[in-house]
This record gives structure tokens, C-alpha cells and sequence, in this order.
């Protein structure tokens, strides 16, 4: 996971896209618009990409609703924070606007310098009633609340940038701050955090397969391997 420096903190530079919790419980893939609101009655958390379109998701990422950012199974991966309301409100990210955040690409109007590397993308929302609007044009990122509370409130907070202006405002506003709306995820990398705690993206290349090959009488080798072991260096 790529990850940049803004003050003193790390972030990361894509949004999040991930289909299960820590613990290991899946998330569910929302398509239709009956089902998404259904996942409000019922204070479910659930995920989609835009348009239901996996190209979409490649590039932007996934859009969730708020009960997946709260549910205390934990959305972001070890050693990873979701952006908290007070993170999100700091100098760090509103000092300057939004130019310094936003990408050079993807926006209709009023790209950004991404001078920070933040690369926020146009990747558009879901609405509360299951519609899609925004790709090319704004960007909408839940923030998580500083203090968990159970249950959740029927809204939360949310951060916007949008290609009519360099400006990056939190938002509390309901309809769009209900729980129901499918909005992209930004993490904060956890202070002290080193990477490791099995964050396979650390790992990745720090084994080696060995091979074991049968020799035979006669000083020969076998010319199948059957068995190999992941060792790590």
C-alpha cells in the first residue's frame, strides 16, 4: 500500500478496497438500488462499486456505507486507521485547500496540483436511494468518529471536493451525511506502526520457495520436485 507524508502523518494514496473485516467477515456486495436501502432498514454495512462496474473499481476503488466504517470488526487493516472527523477537520488536510490534494487527472474542471501526492480522484458516490452521480466531478470520503458510539447515529460525517471550486469542506448535512450513502474510504497509517503484523504487502517479498527433488541409488535426481517450502529471509 502506497502511502505519502502530510505533516507528521502517513496516508495512504488510494482508496480503500477491501470486500471483508479484520476478523475476517465478509462484507456484501450491493448492486440494486432495492437492496442498498434494504442495508439501511436493516444497519447492515455493504459495499459497491460505481455503476456496479468493476473497471470503475480498479481505478477508484469502493464506495461504502457508513455502518461498514463503524461496525467495531474493524474496516481498515492491521496497522491502518480509517480518517477520523478530527484528522480530517486538522490543518493538514484544510490548510491550503484542495488543490494540493486532488489529481491532475479525472476531474472535469478545477483539477488539482496533487503537490502532496494525496491523488484524490473524481470518484463520485452513491445516493442514499441508490442512484450514482459525481465520477468526474466530486469526491465524497466518510469520516470515522473520533469516539466510537453504539449504537451508531443515523448520520455521520463526510468530507467533500468537488471540480467547481479548489475547496475541501467536512460536511453533517443530512441527506447526504446518512448512514446509507456509498462514499469512498482514505487511511491514516497507525503512529508506531512498522509494517509488519503480517500486512502481506510487506511480506510479500520476504520468502523464498525452496524445492526438494528425490536422489536416488544411483546419484541421480528425480525430475519432478514433490515438495517445496515458503521460507523466509
Amino acid at each position: 500500500m502506497k502511502s505519502i507524508k502530510i505533516g507528521n502523518q502517513e496516508w495512504l494514496t488510494e482508496n480503500l478496497n477491501v470486500d471483508h473485516f479484520n476478523n475476517g467477515d465478509e462484507i456484501q456486495q450491493i448492486e440494486s438500488s432495492e437492496d442498498w436501502l434494504m442495508y439501511l432498514k436493516e444497519k447492515k454495512p455493504a459495499w459497491c462499486y460505481y455503476e456496479n462496474s468493476l473497471a470503475n473499481g480498479s481505478v477508484y476503488g469502493k464506495l461504502y456505507n457508513r455502518y461498514a466504517i463503524e461496525d467495531p470488526r474493524g474496516l481498515a487493516p492491521i496497522g491502518f486507521s480509517v480518517i477520523t472527523s478530527s484528522v480530517w477537520s486538522s490543518d493538514i488536510i484544510t490548510v491550503n485547500g484542495a488543490a494540493r490534494l486532488k489529481s491532475t487527472t479525472s476531474w472535469d474542471a478545477n483539477p488539482g496540483t496533487n503537490t502532496t501526492g494525496f491523488n484524490a480522484l473524481a470518484s463520485g458516490y452513491r445516493e442514499a436511494a441508490g442512484a450514482f452521480a459525481g465520477l468526474g466531478t466530486e469526491t465524497r470520503f466518510w469520516a470515522k468518529d473520533d469516539t466510537p458510539v453504539s449504537p451508531i447515529a443515523a448520520t455521520g460525517n463526510y468530507v467533500v471536493m468537488t471540480s467547481a471550486d479548489q475547496a475541501v469542506t467536512l460536511e453533517t448535512t443530512a441527506p447526504q451525511a446518512d448512514n446509507i450513502n456509498g462514499y469512498s474510504v482514505r487511511l491514516i497509517k497507525d503512529a508506531g506502526y512498522n509494517g509488519w503484523n503480517g500486512d502481506p504487502d510487506y511480506l510479500r517479498d520476504k520468502f523464498v520457495k525452496f524445492s526438494y527433488r528425490f536422489k536416488f541409488d544411483d546419484n541421480e535426481y528425480s525430475v519432478v520436485a514433490p515438495f517445496s517450502q515458503d521460507v523466509f529471509i
